[in-house]
């Protein structure tokens, strides 16, 4: 009891000093003794079997303390004492970690805690803390360039500040994404390209995402809130180029800047930058679906315009346009608000009422000019249409010239 009691207050003052957790554990891997607070509160999660049986094999085969490496430069370090306890310190990371770091590790090990972080320490400084407390721990002394030599893995890691930042913003620079990729993401909004399959978060799309660039320093929530912002700020400026309305444009982007501003943890930021993309793009391409039907219209009115001296069918104008007829037809009703039959008829009608007023043409050789089928039923629909029959209309609205005439 009292052997466990001294490994408690060991792991709490490295964990006071360093910030690193630790745990001693027998050979069957049992736990022994946790980091934990003045409290008795557990700080460190237990390292998983497998873990525990790799870091117990390594100690085996060699003498001296041993550093394990793993994805992320995510890096552990143990040794064990007379009794073949194990002391394990760590994890610890190398370099700074980004928010799909942590969520790859958590997922890694089966970490359900969100808030779970991992120190960052450099290896010499790290293996000060090891040789100090194996020296506690079995009384020999071993230094930290021993330890250096001993573990080959930690010769990749610069063990000077600058060189280890240089080494880190050169992998940033090699990890960012190019102006190519950004303009292939607002070329897909402005196209409104939906993608074939919803996008989900995941460690890969978290890191393509952070390969944006570094925006705030050690802090994931604002370097995510600061990338979402930028996100919603570009994907409103390409939706706009796109053909999408530029009130509702301002007005979807206004909605996202006040979710960003109510998030409050990463999570919540990354679904906004997942979905200003799909937003956007479909708005996009619902106003590509409206300009095209309009486009429709303005063509139809166009070909009738042209053709009204000329006999034509909605399935001749139809096919000019390179769509069905039945597809025309339904959508020149929904957005003219009256039949294809009704605008080229009111079409001719406006037609003959000009040349009523402008000419001295007969009412017979106008209705049969503007291809009516007889002069009769030019008649009844003119009538219908003005309230009143050709004659009566000429007679009412026909020009006067300068001498009193009628032309």
């Amino acid at each position: 009891m009292i052997q466990q009691e001294r490994m408690k207050f060991m792991l709490e003052r490295i964990h006071r000093a360093w910030q690193i957790q630790g745990c001693v554990c027998n050979v069957d891997g049992v736990i022994l003794a946790m980091t934990a607070d003045d409290e008795e509160k557990v700080l460190s999660v237990s390292p998983d079997a497998g873990l525990i049986k790799e870091l117990y094999e390594k100690c085996r085969a060699g003498s001296l303390p041993v550093v394990a490496m793993e994805e992320d430069m995510i890096y552990y370090m143990a040794f064990l004492d007379e009794e073949e306890r194990m002391y394990l310190i760590g994890p610890i990371a190398a370099e700074k970690l980004t928010f799909s770091q942590y969520h790859t590790y958590r997922r890694r090990h089966g970490i359900t805690e969100q808030n779970y972080r991992i120190p960052y320490l450099l290896p010499t400084r790290a293996l000060a803390c090891l040789s100090m407390v194996y020296y506690m721990v079995t009384g020999r002394m071993v230094s930290e360039k021993e330890l250096m030599r001993e573990n080959k893995e930690l010769e990749k890691i610069p063990d000077r500040e600058h060189s280890f930042y240089q080494l880190q913003q050169d992998s940033e620079e090699n990890r960012r994404f190019s102006y190519r990729n950004e303009k292939e993401w607002l070329a897909r909004i402005e196209n409104g390209a939906l993608q074939e399959q919803k996008v989900q978060i995941n460690a890969e799309n978290m890191q393509k995402m952070e390969r944006i660039g570094k925006l705030a320093r050690n802090n994931s929530f604002k370097q995510y809130e600061y990338m979402a912002i930028s996100q919603i700020c570009l994907a409103s400026r390409a939706a706009m180029r796109g053909g999408m309305n530029t009130f509702d444009a301002y007005t979807l982007s206004d909605m996202y800047y006040q979710k960003v501003s109510e998030c409050t943890d990463v999570m919540e930021l990354l679904n906004i930058c997942l979905m200003v993309e799909q937003d956007f793009s479909e708005q996009v391409r619902l106003a590509k679906e409206r300009n095209k039907k309009e486009n429709y219209i303005e063509q139809c009115k166009d070909y009738i315009a042209r053709h009204r001296t000329t006999k034509f069918s909605i399935s001749q104008m139809a096919a000019e346009l390179g769509v069905s007829r039945s597809y025309l037809s339904r959508h020149f009703s929904e957005q003219a608000g009256i039949t294809l039959q009704d605008y080229v008829l009111q079409t001719r009608l406006e037609a003959a009422a000009n040349m009523l007023r402008f000419s001295k043409e007969q009412i017979g050789t106008i209705a049969e000019y503007l291809c009516f089928p007889s002069q009769s039923y030019f008649t009844e629909r003119f009538r219908k249409q003005y309230g009143m029959t050709p004659g009566e209309y000429r007679r009412e609205n026909q020009i006067i010239d300068f001498h009193g005439t009628e032309i």
